[in-house]
């Protein structure tokens, strides 16, 4: 496995791959520079001038030096020596350049991304694997990067599934199994929420896609991965996802007036039926084991819910779908849906699938096969060994729901080794910005662990993983010990004796609030203004800012949900 490679990247004689990343970097800065300038005078109206060769004897043109700078990247990740492991960052760190030279140069670079990546062991392109899979709908590009996401399939099947399957919805406008009408150009698929530039609408660009990946396809279909998939989904409350398609819906039909008014309410009727195949159809999740497979909780929502919204919408395909029966299905989930409480919860109520998840028994050839603990392949600095990961075994039968807008479950599962792993599932979001966010820091790790004066400060963000399986779930590393700000916030106003005696007639239920009132310790030029009502159960509308920094600076930590909750009580 791992593409023939080790423990850590071996070989290449003295100095390494030092001697080819130098290389790259010359080619690359002088590339660069010779860029700008003929930006510059193209800008200046000089477009008609003759290209000049870049400063080399042969004399060698732009695309010519770009393919050096990527021959010589990936010669320094299969000729880096473990000294010290900065050849072996730097080079791993400039993946991206080089898929931005393959796209400005693509006839010059293809050839040297297919050779180079063949000698580079395959797990030191895990962290780039998202951008990898983003140039598949591209010729020159996909068919440079297919040999090595096939190989990296190989190797890592279990790194690579869900970003396939989140990039199958973009590329092929649809989820990879299933769906293939989407080939008809005339049936085109609106923008999706987090997708790079929506589904291709030609018949001729998704066939091609297809034909691309059908190997990668095939190396990556899992039917217990796309259970997994559907059980969590099922976590998130349905009412929830009917008002996510609600607003989708109207949104879709109140841009119909300005054009496309029969593309617009096609796609409102495509939102409709999604959002009854996900929430109001029992019998369409033979993954799960159908009705008995789902929890009681839609069951029950099924049964309550899916006669009127069809009587209202036209049945499962909303042959009535309009903007009067849109909004009637506002007002009628509006009245209808019930607040949704935070706290604990049996998980048979939200999927019997996960509830009577047994490993062992849901294993049926090698163990390596079995499903991973997500999150083994978090940014890996060295080969990983999935022979060695941790299997999902079962299901604590409890989930605790968070407080916060989307109402997000902590699950927590236990893995063959016998430890707990604990997950926040979160649904209706696109967890892709978070993750990206995650990696940027943990890229600014890797700046201040080189930075001798933030080395020895000890200087570092605590990163977690997060691990995004469509569009519209994921999951995130739970990470203990933790406080929300807003808590903070609030056990501190609480203690606080000088605030709590400055500011008492508020705290008694006075008036004032944020932006006026004496009682919080306006100034007498406050006297006079508006006044917001005070929620006397909610400190942190007034907290002063520097309780919340001397809270932060003590080392209390805060969550991911201690953001929302602040940002929500704004």
């Amino acid at each position: 496995g791992g593409g023939g490679g080790g423990e850590a990247l071996s070989g290449g004689g003295p100095g390494g791959g030092a001697p080819h990343l130098k290389l790259a970097a010359l080619c690359d800065r002088l590339l660069s520079d010779w860029e700008q300038r003929a930006k510059a005078k193209q800008q200046a109206g000089a477009a008609g001038a003759a290209e000049r060769a870049l400063p080399f004897r042969p004399e060698l043109g732009s695309g010519e030096v770009a393919a050096l700078v990527v021959a010589n990247n990936l010669a320094a990740l299969a000729s880096s020596s473990g000294s010290g492991g900065v050849d072996l960052e730097s080079a791993v760190s400039s993946a991206p350049r080089l898929l931005r030279l393959l796209r400005k140069y693509p006839q010059e670079c293809a050839a040297a991304l297919v050779q180079g990546t063949a000698r580079v062991p395959t797990w030191v392109f895990l962290r780039w694997t998202n951008q990898l899979l983003a140039v598949l709908d591209r010729d020159a590009e996909g068919d440079a990067v297919i040999p090595l996401l096939e190989r990296m399939a190989k190797d890592y099947p279990q790194a690579l599934r869900f970003p396939w399957r989140i990039a199958a919805e973009s590329l092929l406008g649809t989820d990879s199994q299933s769906r293939d009408h989407r080939d008809d150009p005339k049936d085109k698929k609106p923008k999706g929420k987090g997708s790079r530039r929506g589904s291709p609408t030609s018949a001729t660009g998704v066939s091609a896609v297809r034909r691309r990946t059908a190997r990668l396809t095939a190396l990556l279909q899992d039917s217990s991965a796309e259970a997994l998939v559907e059980s969590l989904q099922g976590l998130q409350h349905p009412e929830l996802w009917l008002k996510d398609a609600v607003r989708g819906m109207s949104k879709a039909l109140a841009n119909a007036s300005l054009g496309g008014a029969a593309e617009q309410l096609e796609a409102a009727r495509d939102l409709y039926r999604q959002v009854h195949a996900k929430v109001l159809q029992l019998e369409n999740k033979p993954l799960v084991g159908g009705r008995n497979g789902v929890g009681s909780y839609l069951v029950d929502f099924v049964g309550k819910w899916r006669r009127p919204v069809e009587q209202l919408m036209g049945g499962p395909e909303g042959s009535k779908v309009s903007k009067k029966s849109v909004r009637d299905l506002g007002e009628l989930v509006a009245k209808g849906c019930g607040e949704i409480k935070a706290g604990r919860q049996p998980l048979g109520l939200f999927s019997g699938y996960l509830s009577e998840f047994d490993g062992a028994r849901a294993q049926t050839g090698r163990r390596e096969d079995a499903l991973e603990v997500p999150g083994q392949y978090w940014w890996p600095r060295s080969r990983p060994r999935p022979s060695h990961h941790p299997r999902l075994s079962s299901c604590d039968q409890e989930v605790l729901t968070m407080g916060s807008l989307r109402k997000p479950k902590r699950l927590t599962v236990l893995g063959d080794d016998e430890k707990e792993y604990k997950f926040l599932v979160k649904g209706g979001e696109d967890l892709r910005n978070d993750e990206r966010i995650e990696q940027l820091l943990t890229l600014m790790n890797g700046l201040l662990s080189g930075d001798p004066s933030a080395r020895a400060a000890g200087l570092r963000l605590r990163t977690y993983s997060v691990v995004p399986m469509t569009t519209e779930v994921g999951v995130l590393e739970w990470v203990n010990n933790t406080t929300p700000i807003k808590a903070l916030v609030t056990n501190s106003l609480r203690s606080d004796q000088t605030f709590a005696a400055r500011n008492a007639a508020a705290l008694n239920g006075g008036g004032g609030g944020r932006g006026g009132g004496r009682g919080l310790g306006a100034s007498s030029a406050d006297v006079g203004r508006p006044q917001k009502a005070l929620n006397t159960s909610d400190p942190s509308q007034y907290a002063p800012l520097n309780i919340m920094i001397k809270e932060v600076l003590q080392g209390k930590g805060t969550s991911k949900e201690a953001f929302h909750a602040m940002y929500g009580s704004q």
